[in-house]
């Protein structure tokens, strides 16, 4: 296996020990090594505008910063002593993954909008036949209009049918397999290998 650096933690453990230990450091206030789950909405203030690094939830939280992968907002002495580490789950993520970086959403649609947002106006995208409905209708009542993408969509577990779709102006090949409803196979990498000698 490589070894792989993330930010200072060089991991050359299996996937089980990664699981449990990549991005786990115990929580520097109180020793937790799960980190707790903050319900508060609002948090105190030194001052009007000075904070610890947090001021409103929805601005961020403890519980929001432990999912993702930075140094929190606050530069204080404080803030950095208090949380200064990398946080847990994107990190035990991009170690799983052999990267160095990995990022979450709050929903598949979330995700999947910003990959389409990485697209030109213009850019065409192979679609499986036979998505989730949600991905149906980003593609064509958000995307297709606003973003001006072209979508097609093609029965991708015929690999002839996914060959014959490619062309110049591929961008993205969209798959989601099984799928949903019908449960639908798509060969995930002899799509991506055809897809690639295409549009190398």
């Amino acid at each position: 296996m490589k070894s792989v650096k993330l930010i200072g933690y060089r991991c050359t453990d299996g996937v089980g020990t990664r699981c449990i230990h990549a991005g786990q450091e115990p929580d520097k206030l109180s020793g937790a090594v799960i980190p707790p789950i903050s319900l508060s909405t609002t948090f105190a203030q030194h001052a009007p505008g000075e904070h610890r690094g947090y001021d409103y939830s929805r601005s961020g939280n403890p519980t929001r910063d432990a999912c993702e992968i930075f140094y929190p907002r606050s530069l204080s002495s404080w803030g950095l002593r208090l949380m200064g580490r990398m946080f847990h789950m994107q990190h035990c993520l991009a170690s799983l993954e052999d990267a160095r970086y990995a990022l979450t959403y709050a929903s598949g649609l979330a995700a999947t909008s910003n990959i389409m947002h990485l697209l030109r106006p213009e850019d065409s995208v192979i679609v499986s036949d036979d998505v989730y409905g949600g991905s149906n209708r980003i593609f064509n009542k958000v995307c297709t209009p606003v973003q001006v993408l072209r979508f097609n969509f093609k029965d991708l577990s015929d690999l002839a049918v996914a060959s014959a779709a490619l062309s110049p102006d591929t961008k993205l090949v969209w798959i989601e397999t099984p799928s949903n409803p019908t449960m639908k196979l798509v060969d995930v990498r002899a799509v991506a290998d055809i897809a690639h000698e295409a549009n190398p």
